[in-house]
């Protein structure tokens, strides 16, 4: 039999534990909102682009990387080109337009600072090439009118395209474009599936997960520990 006293410990304890499980959470949720305000602020999106090339494999070409604004007023804005794999055979980049730095298999960067922003590089095709690209809106102003779009063009070596389909606009086989929210479309103009773009989560995502995870271990364990002492 439990005494009027234990009995108050007892539901003491369970009272303390009830506020510290609230306190958690509110910690969690606090976490979360802080991080979804900062989401509002800045855009970045990244995508791993892998291209089945194995119908050109030998062809002698180029791949061209294109990030330009829309109508202004843009957020400045930037492409990041990264993790450049592939059997095929990297050439010589020809002269770079507007705001690039960088060149495969490094790091390459695209801003939207002018009209047009362009890296095209030799390339002679083998059977496949992967990459990552990061698109980023450090500051979403608000006042922005357009946004950005990145175009990925795979040309022979007269400089016209390979592999995208008629419906295709000027050629791309890949087009990602941003809102002025900094949201995200993508269009996809493979004839046969020959290019995949996959979303990559990003690290705000991840950590929002880690910490949600986080804040139910306590919880999960504590339930763990009465099934024992029981």
């Amino acid at each position: 039999m439990i005494g009027g006293l234990e009995l108050w410990q007892l539901n003491k304890g369970e009272t303390t534990m009830t506020t510290v499980r609230k306190s958690l959470l509110l910690a969690t949720f606090g976490t979360m909102f802080a991080l979804l305000g900062t989401a509002r602020a800045h855009a970045d999106s990244i995508y791993e682009i892998n291209v089945n090339t194995t119908s050109v494999a030998g062809t002698v070409g180029y791949l061209d990387f294109m990030f330009n604004p829309g109508a202004a007023p843009v957020d400045p804005a930037s492409a990041t080109l990264s993790g450049f794999t592939t059997d095929g055979t990297l050439g010589t980049p020809l002269g770079n337009i507007g705001d690039v730095t960088g060149s495969l298999p490094g790091v390459v960067q695209i801003n939207n600072t002018d009209v047009n922003n362009e890296y095209t590089v030799g390339f002679t095709y083998g059977s496949f090439f992967d990459m990552f690209v990061d698109l980023d809106i450090p500051t979403i102003s608000g006042n922005a009118q357009s946004g950005s779009s990145f175009l990925l063009t795979l040309d022979d070596s007269n400089f016209g395209p390979l592999i995208a389909d008629n419906a295709s606009p000027s050629g791309q086989l890949v087009e990602i474009d941003l809102d002025t929210d900094g949201n995200p479309t993508v269009q996809n103009f493979s004839p046969n599936g020959e290019a995949t773009v996959t979303a990559v989560p990003e690290p705000a995502s991840l950590l929002l997960l880690a910490t949600g995870l986080g804040a139910l271990l306590p919880r999960r364990n504590k339930a763990a520990a009465r099934n024992l002492a029981n």
